[in-house]
């Protein structure tokens, strides 16, 4: 690979199959309340609420108040990718 080459992006299992998990517990739970339901604009305030909370745990770490919590930073970005994901399935129904 030369180094104007883009390598290429892929998820892994693991992570395609824990937003796969996500999507279907979160479906599971809030049944027609999921995200997989309604109006683009309530999905986006969801998915930006999610956001939020990520950017403000990672905001608190930076300036020393407490440090990341590397595994509840992981769920909440899987958490993330389910609601996104789940979204443009959504679209489909």
């Amino acid at each position: 690979m030369t180094a104007t080459e883009v390598p290429p992006v892929f998820l892994s299992n693991s992570t395609v199959n824990a937003i796969q998990k996500e999507s279907y517990q979160a479906h599971s739970r809030l049944g027609i309340k999921s995200i997989l339901y309604g109006r683009d604009e309530r999905r986006l305030r969801l998915l930006m609420e999610k956001v939020g909370k990520i950017a403000g745990s990672l905001n608190e770490a930076d300036v020393g108040n407490q440090p990341v919590d590397e595994y509840k930073l992981e769920q909440d970005l899987i958490q993330l990718a389910a609601m996104a994901a789940t979204w443009v399935e959504g679209k489909h129904i």
